[in-house]
């Protein structure tokens, strides 16, 4: 799977612009403000509805217009098999998404553009932030467990009931038959995110010692609440701290992976360089085991890779995303920025953008 041609419309600072990508490399160069990230941007809510790099979608709609569209092309699979995607989103916050000219939800339009974007703020917040190792886990989930997206819904609307119970000071009786069922998808929604969790452990810890052979880092699961007795017996015990609370303290919703070295957090062991090859390695390792176990592609987006990184380690960093196999978009302010033999491939492909538009390899950004 590769996206073969992107149409961006009124998109930030970029009023039309239409090329192609090739099915391997793409380099994207330009000053600060050229573009080069609005691309990826555009990609990013072309695929799942939403920016990773702001929460209101207005934001991006160019100042002197009143909606934003973005159009691609996907080639698809061995046949060649060619799918169109679109969104357009209004100033009245109207979005619609089209596949080969029919309407579709977010879902299924993150199944038709599978990608994977590399940025600094994700990669610095991997590992210091709960949500985000957490999404990484659902991401992979979503892509391999057809029945997750359900019962995780299941579950957010049974925690949902129950929260509002516990801020209503609703008696235990009462509470006691919704948690019943609430700990028995908690209970299925563990047992799928450990068996992937385990299988995430491996690649990483094979990633990782590559990157920080020097250090004993180890990945634990944290389910959301203990062991000692059941989930049902857990969340009885702990009923007049949750009614205090107004909200459930256990759960799957609770769930955690811990990144520690001899039980210590990372944060207090390791420089903000490393703690970002740790994030590469997850993010890595993610990759790698959707594509050997399940035999997933991906259009992997890349913004500003090696800020923290030394020379070294951004050369290892992409030999590693080009055995990947799957096709890579990256932007960089100077190309010399870049691994050589990235620059030097056969099937590279270096585009050069400012103020929104974009060059050819063979023009000179002296002469914009």
């Amino acid at each position: 799977m590769y996206i073969s041609k992107i149409d961006i419309t009124n998109f930030r600072l970029i009023q039309n612009l239409s090329f192609s990508f090739n099915s391997t490399l793409n380099i994207l160069v330009g000053n600060n403000g050229s573009g080069k990230t609005s691309i990826l941007e555009a990609i990013s809510i072309l695929a799942v509805g939403k920016s990773f790099r702001t929460n209101n979608l207005l934001n991006v709609i160019n100042k002197e217009y009143c909606e934003f569209i973005v159009k691609s092309s996907v080639i698809y699979d061995v046949n060649d098999r060619v799918i169109n995607l679109s969104i357009k989103r209004d100033s009245q916050c109207k979005k619609t998404l089209r596949l080969n000219k029919k309407n579709i939800t977010v879902s299924e339009s993150a199944k038709a553009l599978p990608f994977f974007v590399f940025h600094s703020d994700y990669l610095i917040n991997l590992v210091n932030i709960r949500q985000d190792r957490l999404k990484l886990i659902n991401w992979g989930l979503f892509h391999v467990e057809h029945n997750f997206n359900s019962i995780w819904k299941k579950y957010n609307n049974i925690l949902k009931n129950r929260n509002k119970l516990l801020k209503n000071k609703t008696n235990y009786n009462y509470i006691k038959a919704w948690d019943v069922e609430f700990a028995k998808v908690s209970n299925e929604i563990f047992d799928v995110k450990s068996f992937y969790f385990q299988q995430l452990k491996e690649y990483f810890y094979i990633y990782i010692k590559k990157f920080l052979p020097e250090y004993n880092i180890e990945l634990k699961y944290y389910k959301g609440w203990g062991d000692e007795f059941s989930l049902t017996e857990l969340l009885k015990q702990s009923f007049v701290k949750d009614l205090s609370l107004g909200y459930s303290s256990l759960g799957a919703h609770r769930a955690d992976f811990i990144i520690s070295i001899n039980d210590t957090p990372i944060k207090e062991v390791l420089s903000k360089g490393q703690q970002k090859l740790v994030s590469i390695a997850l993010c890595l390792s993610s990759l790698k085991l959707l594509k050997d176990k399940y035999n997933k592609s991906y259009a992997i987006l890349i913004d500003d890779l090696s800020s923290e990184l030394d020379v070294n380690n951004v050369s290892i960093v992409y030999k590693y995303l080009l055995e990947l196999n799957m096709q890579l978009i990256i932007t960089c302010i100077d190309i010399t920025q870049l691994p050589k033999f990235l620059i030097q491939l056969d099937n590279s492909e270096i585009h050069y953008l400012k103020r929104g538009k974009i060059y050819n390899q063979s023009e000179s950004l002296l002469e914009l």
